[in-house]
């Protein structure tokens, strides 16, 4: 168990604390670094990116946002095909090689459906939208606020849970203290079961103001297992 987990347990007991601002007030602070102008909520952007993993594989994904507009869509190659999915209005729709007519085994192999095209629209509007997202309805930010180290950076740490309707995961949340950047963060569905993955933030792309992370790498918490690595190739506004 590396040092960074060691910490994390520590924090997490609550033997590390600081009393001098709320959890709420650190993630005002942090979206004021990340999105002084509040455009995340009314932006439309596609971002490209790829995501690495440990067997050397790696996948190019675009997405498309209109968050006024809860509009998503995400592009990605999947066994040579150029697969599409899109959420408008609430409603699904699918493309393969932009081929609308799609076959059962197609729907099954690349698990084109609503349900999981929609878990997919909230995946990543909320992994590249945080430290915003936190401000849906529905988060429950503990006032409870913590000094720790992460990552080698001195940090403040607040836990983040869902209501019931909304989520049941445990998060908490890693700001640098000298500008309030977002650094990393962890979840777990269940303490007990020493389950859940903790995430390092490394370098920062802009557009239009807003700050993006440039590197998200994965690691499982109870072993510091590397699990993959998201990183931002490109941004660019659509209409």
């Amino acid at each position: 168990m590396n040092y960074r987990f060691t910490i994390l347990l520590l924090f997490i007991c609550g033997m590390l604390s600081a009393q001098k601002m709320t959890g709420s007030e650190v993630l005002a602070k942090s979206i004021e670094y990340h999105d002084p102008k509040g455009k995340w909520y009314k932006a439309k952007l596609k971002l490209s990116f790829e995501e690495s993993r440990p067997n050397g594989s790696a996948d190019t994904t675009l997405v498309q946002f209109k968050n006024r507009k809860n509009y998503f869509q995400m592009t990605q190659l999947r066994n040579g095909e150029a697969v599409v999915r899109e959420v408008k209005n609430g409603n699904c729709a699918f493309e393969i090689n932009k081929e609308e007519e799609i076959s059962k085994q197609q729907q099954q192999t690349f698990q084109l459906n609503c349900p999981r095209t929609k878990m997919m629209h909230n995946y990543y509007s909320y992994l590249w939208g945080l430290p915003m997202k936190l401000q849906d309805e529905g988060t429950i930010i503990d006032p409870e606020v913590w000094e720790v180290e992460y990552e080698g950076i001195a940090c403040y740490s607040f836990k983040a849970t869902y209501q019931p309707k909304v989520g049941k995961d445990t998060w908490y949340f890693f700001v640098d203290k000298t500008n309030f950047r977002l650094v990393g963060y962890l979840f777990h569905h269940d303490k007990a079961k020493k389950d859940g993955e903790y995430i390092t933030l490394e370098g920062e792309e802009r557009f239009k103001k807003i700050r993006f992370p440039k590197t998200r790498k994965w690691y499982v918490s109870s072993s510091d297992k590397y699990l993959g690595t998201d990183k931002l190739l490109g941004k660019e506004e659509i209409k």
